[in-house]
């Protein structure tokens, strides 16, 4: 979790209190749950997916706040929830790079979706997908967002499900058809010990 999320976050409720929004209670209790939440699945190494889609809307909610109608969001899952197992807190890492090099720097905003759905070899895949500003390549070849990602916590998410899967896992990140950024993984959605 970036600590500008949290500055941001604490700045956008002041606003609402100061304001004298009914929103500032429910949304001071989400920010509170979505710490309880990370802290939670910090101690695993992997959690079930039900439990990272619920830190994943607290947090889009909460940056929601701060973007306003910039910001819209979609979760489609057609997995049960409960007992598929991803790596604790990979999402939020993938999720947060859409918002932060995607969303944040496209004028017009845009939309984030997220998808997880079963292949016919039973690996679960979850699909981070964003409409904001696509990413541009570097000297290297590497993609990069328009506010010129050192491509860190990309990079940090494919070693770590290298590490935690070997060979037995997919990554991918890039545009989709549509031309949206997509960044895609795909595990067994088994718990690892």
């Amino acid at each position: 979790m970036q600590p500008h999320f949290l500055f941001n976050s604490l700045n956008s409720l002041s606003e609402l209190i100061d304001a004298d929004m009914p929103e500032a209670a429910s949304m001071t209790a989400r920010l509170a749950d979505l710490y309880r939440h990370i802290l939670e699945n910090s101690k695993e190494k992997t959690t079930t997916l039900a439990s990272e889609l619920a830190i994943i809307r607290d947090y889009l909610e909460l940056e929601r706040l701060r973007f306003g109608k910039r910001l819209q969001f979609v979760i489609k899952s057609e997995v049960d929830e409960r007992s598929v197992f991803v790596p604790s807190l990979i999402l939020q890492t993938l999720v947060e790079n859409a918002v932060k090099h995607g969303i944040s720097p496209s004028i017009g905003g845009g939309e984030i979706e997220i998808k997880a759905t079963l292949s016919s070899n039973k690996w679960m895949t979850i699909e981070v997908l964003n409409s904001g500003s696509p990413p541009k390549p570097s000297k290297d070849g590497a993609s990069q967002g328009a506010n010129k990602s050192t491509g860190t916590g990309l990079a940090n998410a494919k070693e770590r499900l290298t590490l935690m899967y070997g060979e037995n896992h997919g990554f991918y990140f890039g545009l989709d058809a549509n031309g949206r950024t997509i960044a895609r993984f795909s595990v067994s959605g088994a718990k690892l010990g």
